[in-house]
């Protein structure tokens, strides 16, 4: 069991000198994220699932990746840029990896404290609330937030299945 925490802590960059400390982290990691929350940013950065790396590779979520080979080169991509649009074998590895990215990445911290402070004030925290935490999800920041919230409530998201497990 102890091996198995020590695992996690390292898989979801949880520093904690006290095993105590390790499961009380964790607990804010491993959660969950509303199903809504996830609906709107695929549909955002797959374009509807028609973009060429959902089709092609399987990402919905618009994950880089730094390894030569790792994914699909943008035809667009910058002059000296390295980085291709992460393969996945299928859209189940995109929604774990997204799930993992939001639930451990330091980017999204905010994302975490407010679900966090959702559930100590005894509520489920909410798409639109959670997605005042993804100002660096995207370059174009608080534009990108409105973005999803928009799409969120013109869908009627929130109504749909409100809750998604990390791991899919």
């Amino acid at each position: 069991e102890r091996r198995w925490l020590g695992e996690m802590a390292e898989r979801y960059r949880v520093k904690a000198d006290s095993t105590e400390a390790r499961i009380v982290a964790l607990k804010r990691r491993i959660d969950t994220l509303p199903g809504a929350l996830v609906i709107a940013q695929a549909a955002i950065e797959s374009v509807w699932g028609t973009s060429r790396f959902a089709r092609e590779g399987n990402n919905l979520f618009g994950e880089w990746c730094f390894t030569s080979g790792c994914g699909l080169v943008p035809r667009q991509r910058s002059a000296g840029a390295s980085h291709e649009v992460r393969w996945f074998p299928s859209v189940i590895h995109s929604i774990r990896s997204y799930m993992h990215n939001l639930n451990s990445h330091p980017a999204y911290s905010d994302v975490r404290a407010r679900r966090t402070a959702a559930r100590r004030a005894n509520r489920q925290p909410t798409a639109v609330d959670l997605a005042g935490g993804l100002e660096k999800y995207s370059e174009r920041g608080a534009v990108y937030v409105e973005e999803v919230r928009t799409v969120i409530r013109a869908n009627d998201l929130p109504n749909v299945y409100e809750t998604t497990r990390d791991g899919a």
